[in-house]
């Protein structure tokens, strides 16, 4: 937990003060704060299933069971790892927001985490097949952890784009940003996301996790045989 303390309080330096990103934004560093973890935690479930298959070759030739198995308690163990990071980001993001009465909207992280670790089951299948049969995607899947990370919102806000339509409206679809958004909104903002954002959410979530699944169980015949 201290490493994105850390990040938090080195991106408030140089995204807050420096760049001043925090203008226009109420409760920067609550914002920076739930930014950091959550994103943290979707941007691990992509790197969770780098080398999964191929780490685990020797239980794979000697045992029959379904492969997605691996990918699916990797999940269960990261969402139980999260939970403390998770509400330790809500109370701190809290407690720097001036002492503003607590909204009930806050409980809806609750179920914004358990999605969050829906998307990231779907996203740690798609790179444990992509690098059990090609390992150097490791370096691609990693460039772009970092690159979404930036991407979406955690340091600065996405308004700042509006003048730029095509920019904009790209970086809004962005699954993750959609995720942040809506955490921030009931947390810091007393903001619940929308029906249509609810939606939207549970599509990202499901449909990662039923492509991840389709997607990794094509080559499961093929794990057994990785050298």
């Amino acid at each position: 937990m201290l490493q994105p303390l850390l990040d938090v309080a080195f991106y408030a330096f140089l995204f807050g003060l420096i760049l001043k990103t925090s203008r226009g934004i109420d409760n920067f560093i609550g914002f920076l704060i739930l930014g950091v973890i959550f994103m943290r935690m979707i941007t691990g479930q992509l790197s969770q299933g780098i080398m999964l298959i191929r780490n685990s070759r020797g239980m794979i030739q000697t045992f029959t069971f379904p492969r997605a198995s691996l990918a699916i308690s990797q999940t269960l163990r990261s969402l139980l790892d999260n939970i403390l990071p998770a509400v330790i980001a809500v109370i701190m993001a809290l407690a720097v927001q001036n002492f503003s009465p607590l909204s009930w909207s806050a409980l809806l992280v609750i179920p914004l985490f358990f999605l969050i670790h829906i998307f990231g089951c779907g996203l740690t299948l798609i790179t444990a097949r992509l690098t059990a049969v090609l390992p150097d995607t490791r370096a691609l899947i990693d460039f772009f952890s970092k690159a979404w990370f930036f991407l979406s919102g955690v340091m600065f806000s996405i308004e700042r784009f509006v003048d730029h339509p095509v920019m904009y409206d790209a970086m809004t679809a962005n699954p993750a940003y959609i995720f942040l958004t809506a955490i921030r909104g009931s947390v810091l903002y007393d903001a619940p996301p929308s029906i249509g954002t609810w939606i939207t959410l549970l599509a990202w979530s499901f449909g990662t996790l039923c492509v991840g699944m389709i997607y990794f169980w094509q080559a499961e015949a093929r794990y057994v045989r990785l050298t």
